[in-house]
């Protein structure tokens, strides 16, 4: 049963009405499901800002998450005792956790035969459909090479490799005549940098201004890691973790570098692109200016009125300090960087991105610019297709601190 099959099911059931007017079991039900996909099993408080929008949740004090998965349990029970029952595969989330099950329906209802159960091996929703004639290629000159995966081109030796994550710099303020304190961040303070300069420029004497402790990792950036460490783990590559909201330079000096997160909160890394034919503008926006008749493509992020989203993830490999490998997903918003990262950590799905560059005549360059559309709706991913590629040559790859 492939990805397809399985995403297929869940819109069934959600078509068939057994969850009534509410789009919260619909969701709740396919963010279960995207976490399977990668033997992942949410926390509650994974589901309860993600389905519920609720931080820092109490599952201690607040049953609201297992009261909706109680709930969830029994709607698909309904639904397979009625509108389900001659369906040859059964979803089912069994009790005791939030991992999401399928089993073969119809030996589960002649019980002849033990159940097949199928764990889902990725990690949020992958491609739906992935027509390879929807891939449209711009290729460059420069040296070709086949490596796709992070296992492949990070190297096994024992060099250890920095992940940076491009989370949110936030900070709080404490006014003692009020008194309070405020949680604060700004798209213009990325780093303890931007920090001090907003502080001297526009601070307030009589406030206190310090910088907000990130005591874990943002939810979306922990699924990224958890691919990561995946890729890594099958070559014993060892790698440090580093926010970029409070990340030292010093610390990148000779270290193979991978960072992963919005174009926005990766400003460090602003200054590789400088010679890219995609060039990151703060709408948040991608444009691309045609070499031979210098006309403009704007690549927006947006949502239709069908609640269809298109989003971009710009995947760039270069040469970092010390001549080590630097990889950069950096994206618009989530979509592009979930499904682009996807490529390059699960092996099923870099031989669909390397079939899809032989369709077209291509491989992937050596060192490389490559622009990733993602189409979606209601965080499942339903097409996807690479905008342009373009190689790079030794000097535009090279990039130093």
């Amino acid at each position: 049963m492939n990805n397809t099959e399985k995403l297929d099911l869940v819109k069934k059931i959600i078509d068939a009405k057994v969850f009534g007017n509410s789009d919260t079991y619909g969701n709740l039900l396919k963010f279960l499901v995207e976490c399977s996909f990668d033997a992942y099993v949410p926390k509650e408080a994974d589901i309860a800002l993600t389905i519920f929008g609720k931080e820092n949740f109490d599952s201690v004090q607040n049953p609201m998450v297992r009261v909706y998965v109680y709930k969830l349990r029994k709607k698909l029970a309904s639904y397979y005792a009625t509108k389900g029952l001659k369906d040859p595969i059964k979803l089912s989330i069994p009790k005791g956790g939030y991992a999401v099950v399928f089993e073969d329906n119809k030996k589960e209802n002649n019980k002849k035969m033990g159940r097949k159960v199928l764990i889902f091996s990725s990690l949020f929703i992958l491609l739906s459909f992935f027509g390879l004639w929807n891939w449209k290629v711009h290729s460059g000159p420069g040296a070709l090479q086949n490596n796709i995966l992070l296992n492949e081109i990070f190297s096994a030796r024992g060099d250890k490799a920095t992940l940076v994550l491009g989370d949110f710099f936030l900070w709080t303020e404490y006014d003692p005549k009020l008194p309070r304190k405020r949680v604060l961040r700004s798209d213009n303070v990325k780093n303890r940098r931007d920090f001090e300069f907003y502080i001297s420029k526009y601070g307030d004497s009589t406030i206190k201004y310090n910088q907000f402790p990130q005591t874990s990792i943002p939810f979306r950036s922990s699924l990224w890691t958890n691919r990561v460490s995946t890729a890594f783990g099958k070559v014993n590559k060892e790698f440090q973790i580093r926010p970029m909201s409070n990340l030292d330079p010093e610390t990148l000096k000779n270290k193979e570098i991978l960072a992963i997160g919005s174009l926005n909160n990766l400003s460090l890394f602003s200054t590789v692109g400088v010679h890219y034919k995609f060039q990151y503008e703060d709408k948040p926006s991608i444009q691309y200016t045609d070499p031979q008749n210098k006309s403009t493509t704007i690549y927006d992020p947006s949502v239709n009125k069908n609640r269809e989203v298109t989003d971009y993830c710009l995947v760039t490999k270069t040469m970092g300090p010390y001549s080590k490998p630097l990889l950069v997903f950096g994206g618009l918003w989530n979509f592009g960087i979930d499904t682009s990262l996807a490529y390059f950590t699960d092996p099923e799905k870099g031989n669909e991105l390397s079939k899809a560059l032989n369709a077209s005549q291509n491989e992937l360059p050596e060192f490389y610019e490559m622009l990733i559309e993602v189409k979606a709706i209601e965080n499942a991913v339903i097409s996807s297709r690479i905008v342009g590629l373009h190689a790079l040559d030794s000097i535009q790859a090279s990039w130093k601190l």
